[in-house]
């Protein structure tokens, strides 16, 4: 088993808000920087760290999920936005030559990092990875409309009379099994009028603004030269969402490995993750 799980909050300078992180394992462990998915949270590693106990796995919470600040009124959420957030906490706490794994809407993250600052990855893991906002040319005018109509309205998040009661929504609506859910309640929701509500922004949960085209991702992804492992799940989002997702299995240094299981394969079916992303970091 890895070690307990340490919670902490850190100030970005640059961008004026509060982080928060998680950590497993032991300190002169290999550097591994987590990165969940839409509306996870840091919490979304924990599986895997107890199978990884040589590594330091250091997971954060997005602006808007988790422990961490939310964006300002005024900030847009978009995949540009959890890249400027990764240069913004690696710069802050001095972090360089480390794993970059991501989930889902962190791995496309991960990836247009690795492709503006190679140097500091020395190697880029992907779990399931997707970029959600990809869109076709002709989709972006309208996904930006209806953004800026619908963001300021959206205020609140639903309210439930429970830590599983909450976990058993998100479990119903996207397929996770209910002790991941769980696990991802469990630090994603607070306490309100002797119930819970998500802690996630509520703004994460409308189409984004302003969606990435595949040519645009193609033209980040060209420049990628650090060494890449890609896992896809037979039953994930590659098979249900090509195209926001095929292009991982275009990276010309990527190795392609597929596992049985569903998008939160990492969670669901930790031990067969963590083989592999043992031989990667070993």
């Amino acid at each position: 088993m890895s070690t307990p799980s340490r919670s902490q909050r850190h100030w970005l300078p640059s961008m004026d808000l509060h982080m928060a992180i998680q950590t497993w394992g032991p300190k002169n462990g290999p550097l591994v920087v987590a990165l969940h998915g839409w509306l996870d949270n840091s919490a979304s590693f924990a599986p895997l760290a107890n199978c990884l106990p040589e590594a330091r796995i250091l997971a954060v919470d997005f602006f808007g999920h988790g422990h961490s600040d939310p964006l300002p009124p005024s900030s847009l959420y978009s995949v540009l936005a959890c890249v400027q957030q990764i240069h913004g906490f690696c710069a802050a706490l001095h972090l360089e030559d480390f794993y970059l794994l991501g989930h889902s809407l962190g791995g496309g993250a991960a990836s247009l990092y690795t492709s503006l600052f190679p140097s500091a990855v020395r190697k880029l893991i992907l779990v399931d990875a997707t970029i959600p906002t990809l869109a076709p040319d002709s989709d972006l005018y309208t996904q930006t409309q209806n953004y800026l109509e619908t963001a300021p309205a959206k205020k609140s998040s639903p309210w439930y009379p429970s830590v599983e009661a909450a976990a058993q929504a998100r479990s119903e609506k996207s397929g996770l099994n209910l002790a991941s859910a769980i696990e991802l309640a469990k630090r994603g929701t607070r306490p309100e009028s002797e119930g819970v509500e998500w802690r996630t922004d509520p703004r994460l949960t409308l189409p984004l603004a302003h969606p990435y085209t595949e040519a645009q991702v193609q033209e980040f992804i060209q420049h990628i030269q650090t060494p890449s492992i890609v896992i896809s799940a037979t039953d994930g989002y590659l098979s249900r969402y090509p195209h926001a997702t095929s292009w991982t299995q275009k990276l010309a240094t990527g190795v392609q490995i597929e596992v049985p299981g569903g998008h939160h394969v990492h969670m669901e079916d930790p031990e067969v993750v963590a083989a592999h992303i043992r031989e990667a970091i070993c």
